[in-house]
């Protein structure tokens, strides 16, 4: 098999892994994503460490990623925000406007406070929505299609229905 190229943009070629460690994205006969030391903050190239989204304008994040893409110990879509953007205030958290996680495109990232990240995040259920949950599942639909009409998890339409959530609306 051939070697790949290493994936922080620098052009050289990678070893092929010897054992497969899934945790750090290791196979076992496949080429290596990065050259030792090639996936951190000393590296430069960032640019070519996401790939553009021509439909939704999202950056998506090619190196490490561990539920947002990283760029050495920091967020990779923190280090792009600033480099582009200026510095993010402390005490100040970056929302993904485009509620994609690999995101790094900065005009998709808002500083926020942390209440504020967590109440954007949070399934938007109103008390009509509620209602509609029950009148819909008594119309004999499953939860997968309750969820999708009224824009929320499967699981949120569960805990509704089985009295966890929203209890006393019907």
């Amino acid at each position: 098999m051939t070697k790949g190229l290493c994936h922080c943009g620098c052009g050289q070629q990678t070893r092929i892994a010897a054992r497969t460690r899934l945790t750090i994205g290791h196979v076992r006969g496949q080429p290596l994503r990065f050259i030792s030391s090639h996936n951190s903050t000393k590296n430069k190239n960032i640019k070519k460490m996401f790939i553009e989204d021509g439909a939704s304008g999202c950056w998506n994040w090619i190196g490490r990623i561990n539920r947002y893409g990283y760029f050495g110990p920091i967020g990779a879509h923190r280090v792009m925000y600033e480099k582009l953007k200026g510095k993010i205030q402390d005490g100040l958290q970056l929302d993904h406007l485009c509620r994609n996680k690999k995101c790094v495109n900065p005009n998709h990232l808002e500083p926020v406070t942390q209440v504020e990240n967590s109440r954007r995040a949070a399934p938007k259920i109103t008390r009509e929505k509620v209602k509609k949950i029950f009148t819909l599942r008594k119309a004999g639909m499953i939860q997968r299609e309750i969820a999708a009409l009224v824009g929320c998890t499967r699981r949120h339409v569960g805990n509704i229905l089985e009295g966890r959530c929203w209890r006393g609306v019907a």
